[in-house]
This record gives structure tokens, C-alpha cells and sequence, in this order.
């Protein structure tokens, strides 16, 4: 009786999302069909701008009248859809090819076959106002995959493209940066590059002058695969964001990656997290940030970079004037840490600070909130997970909202007595 109650509820939430796209007060923008449910529901879904739905894509009937109703919609920029298959893609792109605000697509843990791409291919073409997809986690069949691997090398549409997941062969990737111009935004986490795959990409990187941002997280690339990326930053004159958390770099790797951010002047953000940089890493991260005066965003969370280390860079964040994010979560802080992030949040003009799971307490709650009277410029201040506040410490916190100029979310978790 649960699971019919359940299906018959989800059922008519997909008919409330046709019913929605199609109606001319539609206000939508952002659709989002997958896992989760999460729009305001006082307003309705037809005058919300963006709405996350539980909706299962399997059955035919509803992707045909989820295509009817794209087909009559004309608000919608993004469109997210998880778990379409058989056929599911080809027919959703009738819809695709004149959508006339659509602009960016995300296909999620979906089965697309040589039809399905082939007519996709098409929808893009034709419709050159997408210029975001991406296809997180999806299964391509037969040679379907070389077909929408050919049209992305040639694309000059497509500026923004994420492949979470993908198999493809590492030459693709290479293949990417040489050929799409238009590509300034790719994300390639968990693509199984591994020093290889990281070698090419960097023969890539070296002559590629538009991608601004490169995501390779999760794919065991280790200190060798750091030190083709960091041959490569040496080169590089464009590339602003490099993201590569969880890669198995240790101290060797990041001195490859600190050393080619002597040279580099156009990098402003970099994320090393969940690599075991160790003390020896933390002194390559120090001497980097003595000479590099370009870089204002820095993430470290959870590289172990030990109590003497974790010192070491909270000491020479605080001499810096440029930082605008800093993510040092699980950082192995010791009570030399917090008075250095205090001075580093009065010399810098921080938009964003995670300081999670360092089993920071009341008295650091009290530094950091007075801290913040000397800061204008903090947007965003994450104190969760592992750390120990009790209803004393979220007190001085909670009155840093009431008379910073700036602040918009704090994230705090209490210990409970």
C-alpha cells in the first residue's frame, strides 16, 4: 500500500512538471528531474524559477509528454534529467532543437545508444544557444560515444562541458583542449587518467590559451601525473581554476605543482585536498605562497599536513593581502592556527572560510568573531562537522550575523551535552 501510495504521488508530481512547462505563466528556469524533491511548494510549481523533482524517466508515455510539454515552454534555461534510457535521449531531443532559452543540459547516470546521440548531435547543431552539457556518470552503447566525441572536437558552441565518470580513452581528453576552441570550462573527475592520462592532458594544457578552468579530481594521477600538470602550468597563460582533490600527490607532487606557481601568473585558484602532502608538502605550499602573488583562492582540506605544518601555512596566509577563499578543513590544526586565520581574515579580502573538523571550541569561536569586526568582506563562513562549540561558542558567532556587513551563511554544528 506504501509503495502504490508512493508511485501514485510520483506520478502526479510528473504531471504537475509537464502541466507547468507548458503553461504560458510559466516562471521556471532551473529543472532538475532525478533523486530528490525541493522547490517552494507555496508558490507553486508553475511560479518557481527553480525546482529539483523525483521523477522516474523510464517509461515511455512520460518521456513523450515530457517532450510535448518542453516543446511548448519557452522559460527554461537548465535541464537536469537523471536515468533515461532506452531511446529516452533521442526523443527528449525533438525538443532540444529549437528550445528557444534553453542553454545548458545534464544528462545524469543515463543509457544513450548510437540513436540517441546521433539525434542529440543534431538538436545541438542546430540549436547553438546550449552551450553547457554535460553527461555525469552515463553509459554509452556501441559506437556512440565516438559520434559525440567527433562533434565536441569540432564544436565551437560548446564552452562548458562535464564528463564525471566517462570511459573514454585518454586521447579524447588530449583531443579536447587541442581542438574545441570554444572550451573554457571542462570537468573530468574520476575518469580513470591516472599518470598517463595526465601526461597527455598536460601535452595538451602546454598549447591549449582558452580553458579557465580544469576539474581532475579522483583519478590517480599521482606524484608523477602533478609533475606533468605542473610542466605544463609553466606554459599555460589562461587556465585560472585547477581542481585536483583526491589524486594520491604527496609532498614530491606538490613540489612539481608549487614550483610551476612560481612561474605561472594567470592561476587564481587551486585545490590540492585529500592529498597527504605531509609537513615537507606544507613547506612547498609556504615558499609558493612567498612568490606567487596571483593566487587568492586556496583549498588544503584533509592533507594531513601535520600540527607544525598546518602552522606553518595558517602563518603565511595571514602575511598574504590577496586571498578571497580559503578550505582548510581536517587540517591537522594546532592552538597556534585559529590567531594566525584571525589575521588572515583582517588582511584579506575572504569571501569564503571552511574550517571544518578541527576541533576548534569556544575560545576559537571568540577569536574568530572578533576577527570578523575587522573584516567586511566574509560571504560564507563553514564551521561544521568536528568541531566543539557549545551554546556559548555559537552565541559570539551568532553575533558576528548581526553586525557583519557581509555575511550570509554560517554553518555551525553544536556539541551536544
Amino acid at each position: 500500500a506504501a509503495a502504490a501510495a508512493a508511485a501514485e504521488e510520483e506520478a502526479q508530481r510528473f504531471g504537475e512538471v509537464c502541466t507547468a512547462l507548458a503553461s504560458a505563466r510559466c516562471a521556471l528556469r532551473v529543472l532538475c528531474l532525478g533523486e530528490c524533491t525541493r522547490y517552494d511548494r507555496s508558490k507553486g510549481l508553475v511560479r518557481c524559477k527553480r525546482a529539483w523533482l523525483h521523477v522516474i524517466l523510464v517509461e515511455w508515455e512520460r518521456l513523450r509528454a515530457l517532450t510535448e510539454a518542453l516543446k511548448a515552454n519557452s522559460t527554461l534555461t537548465t535541464l537536469e534529467l537523471s536515468g533515461v534510457h532506452g531511446g529516452g535521449v533521442g526523443l527528449l531531443a525533438a525538443a532540444l532543437q529549437s528550445h528557444p532559452a534553453l542553454q545548458r543540459i545534464r544528462f545524469h547516470r543515463s543509457v544513450l545508444g548510437l540513436n540517441d546521440v546521433a539525434q542529440l548531435v543534431a538538436a545541438l547543431k542546430s540549436n547553438t544557444r546550449v552551450h553547457n552539457i554535460g553527461f555525469p556518470r552515463c553509459i554509452f552503447i556501441g559506437t556512440a560515444w565516438d559520434v559525440l566525441a567527433d562533434y565536441l572536437k569540432a564544436s565551437t558552441a560548446i564552452s562548458e562541458l562535464n564528463l564525471y565518470g566517462s570511459r573514454a580513452k585518454e586521447q579524447f581528453f588530449s583531443d579536447l583542449l587541442c581542438f574545441c576552441n570554444s572550451l573554457t570550462k571542462l570537468y573530468l573527475p574520476d575518469v580513470r587518467l591516472c599518470a598517463y592520462g595526465a601526461q597527455m592532458l598536460a601535452a595538451a594544457l602546454r598549447v591549449n590559451h582558452h580553458l579557465a578552468e580544469l576539474n581532475i579530481t579522483y583519478n590517480s594521477i599521482g606524484d608523477e601525473g602533478a609533475r606533468y600538470i605542473g610542466e605544463a602550468l609553466q606554459a599555460n597563460d589562461t587556465l585560472a581554476v585547477l581542481n585536483l582533490e583526491d589524486n594520491g600527490i604527496t609532498a614530491k607532487g606538490v613540489e612539481s605543482i608549487c614550483a610551476a606557481l612560481h612561474l605561472n601568473v594567470a592561476l587564481s585558484s587551486i585545490d590540492l585536498g585529500d592529498n597527504a602532502i605531509g609537513e615537507r608538502g606544507a613547506d612547498f605550499v609556504c615558499h609558493m605562497l612567498r612568490i606567487n602573488h596571483t593566487l587568492t583562492a586556496l583549498f588544503l582540506s584533509g592533507t594531513s599536513p601535520t600540527p607544525v605544518g598546518a602552522a606553518k601555512i595558517c602563518m603565511q596566509l595571514s602575511e598574504r593581502h590577496t586571498m578571497t577563499q580559503l578550505g582548510l578543513s581536517f587540517f591537522d590544526f594546532s592552538e597556534e592556527c585559529v590567531p594566525h586565520i584571525c589575521r588572515a581574515l583582517a588582511a584579506n579580502p575572504l569571501q569564503l572560510l571552511v574550517l571544518r573538523g578541527n576541533a576548534l571550541g569556544d575560545g576559537d569561536a571568540r577569536m574568530l568573531t572578533t576577527a570578523l569586526v575587522e573584516n567586511c568582506t566574509l560571504r560564507h563562513l563553514d564551521l561544521r562537522c568536528g568541531n566543539t562549540f557549545t551554546d556559548v561558542g555559537v552565541a559570539y558567532l551568532a553575533s558576528a550575523v548581526s553586525f557583519h556587513p557581509s555575511l550570509q551563511s554560517l554553518l555551525i554544528c553544536t556539541l551536544v551535552l
